[in-house]
């Protein structure tokens, strides 16, 4: 397997050059949105795929050296994802439709900004680079997890792997029309129950909020789900502290597939007419 250098490597200076990429972020940053990231670290491209405008959050991290854990990872990948490796300024790259798709600095041209259109193909190195001969850079594309923490030079031993998504293949969204307390209740696969109780399950199921006082909304997300059966319930838990109990419409969005072009939504609603009454929504079945 060749070593290859990583993005870390300290920056000369730059001449400014529109539409051009310098390090490994710069390029991940410039797949997601077109943009340069202009000299982008690992920290700030974080906080802006976390940031509102693009909504992007964590959605499962594990150590390069676990197996197991290297090919769930693999399994977790959908088109739009950006992996982060490593510690300090680390690595990174975008998932596409064929791969993996990321970049890294040629050796004996670090700090060299490039048109986003004209990158070396990897792997490849700068004549007379001052760096070990099995030490290459350039352009990837199409590799998988394993082949990408491969590809980096003096990352001996176990690196961080976290996998940033914006999509989700169960969303649950819940409304109502009344100042009660009710509640979302997904029943996962092995015995699983995400609700106010347990609002993240071993499953991967998260509860987002818990509304107690009228209206909504609740949310309910998976990112990756394992296969079986996702049963969806709505729960009047309360009303208004010595307030008579009243008819409480609730409006159930049940997406599959969110944020891909392959998204499912249905609307469902259920009445619930008193404290502690619960009804099942929907079904939501993954092979």
């Amino acid at each position: 397997m060749f070593r290859l250098a990583s993005c870390m490597f300290a920056l000369a200076s730059l001449a400014t050059t529109a539409s051009a990429l310098t390090v490994c972020h710069d390029f991940t940053w410039h797949k997601l949105t077109g943009a340069d990231g202009d000299n982008l670290g690992k920290e700030e491209m974080i906080k802006r795929l976390e940031s509102k405008d693009h909504k992007y959050r964590r959605i499962y991290s594990f150590t390069s050296t676990d197996a197991a854990a290297l090919a769930k990872g693999q399994r977790y990948l959908r088109t739009g994802d950006v992996v982060v490796i490593g510690t300090g300024n680390g690595h990174s790259g975008i998932m596409t439709a064929n791969g993996l798709d990321h970049f890294i600095q040629v050796p004996g041209e670090v700090g060299q900004k490039r048109a986003p259109g004209n990158l070396p193909k990897g792997p490849t190195r700068a004549k007379g680079a001052n760096a070990p001969e099995d030490i290459f850079g350039g352009h990837f594309m199409g590799d998988s997890l394993e082949r990408m923490i491969g590809r980096l030079s003096g990352r001996g031993g176990a690196q961080p792997v976290a996998i940033y998504s914006k999509t989700d293949d169960l969303k649950v969204k819940i409304t109502w029309n009344t100042k009660t307390d009710v509640d979302l209740w997904v029943e996962e696969p092995n015995k699983a129950k995400c609700w106010y109780s347990n609002r993240m399950t071993v499953n991967g199921g998260h509860l987002l909020e818990d509304i107690t006082s009228g209206f909504g909304p609740e949310h309910y997300a998976m990112a990756r789900a394992v296969p079986g059966s996702y049963v969806i319930k709505v729960n009047y838990y309360s009303g208004p502290r010595n307030a008579k109990v009243e008819p409480t419409t609730v409006t159930i969005e049940v997406t599959k597939f969110a944020g891909t072009p392959n998204a499912q939504t249905q609307t469902f609603t259920k009445t619930l007419n008193d404290r502690s009454e619960t009804q099942t929504v929907h079904t939501v079945q993954f092979e």
